[in-house]
């Protein structure tokens, strides 16, 4: 059985990465400093930390330095 080939999507957030994080509903706007933890590609989500390490959240990759998620 041979692996499966995935196509070669351009990695735009590398781990380690300092981005931000927004998280938007129709009454409020938050946004917040965080560090990837995992390299991900335009549309992909993603876990970042914020900077200390102490909260985890799942983003979706927008560009090289912002991600967004909705709660």
């Amino acid at each position: 059985v041979q692996p499966k080939l995935t196509p070669n999507i351009p990695i735009m957030m590398r781990a380690g990465t300092h981005a931000t994080l927004v998280m938007d509903d129709e009454r409020s706007h938050i946004q917040v400093a965080v560090v990837s933890l995992e390299n991900g590609a335009v549309g992909h989500r993603i876990r970042v930390a914020s900077p200390d390490h102490k909260q985890v959240y799942i983003g979706e990759v927008v560009s090289a330095g912002l991600l967004k998620r909705s709660y």
